[in-house]
């Protein structure tokens, strides 16, 4: 696939298909970025900090994955609140 085909491929999208994968793609980003370096601050700590909090190391990821689908859940509640 040349250069030329994948412009003309581009173009002849509508605008907000074009759009949407851009902010699909930025969102996706923005979440894996803030999940690494959620999961870099929590793995500072050591266990008797985490024990503290009432987590264990092998737990972080998956508390985190949990925290982050959930903020994004009650961002979609805001912005379409006659929808649910």
């Amino acid at each position: 696939m040349t250069v030329e085909t994948i412009k003309a491929n581009l173009s002849s999208l509508p605008p907000d298909v074009l759009t949407n994968w851009v902010g699909a793609g930025l969102r996706v980003l923005r979440r894996w970025r803030a999940e690494k370096a959620a999961v870099a601050e929590l793995a500072r700590l050591d266990d008797r900090a985490l024990r503290d909090i009432g987590v264990e190391r092998h737990e972080l990821r998956a508390i985190l994955e949990a925290a982050i689908l959930e903020r994004e859940r009650s961002k979609r509640r805001l912005e379409l609140p006659g929808l649910l």
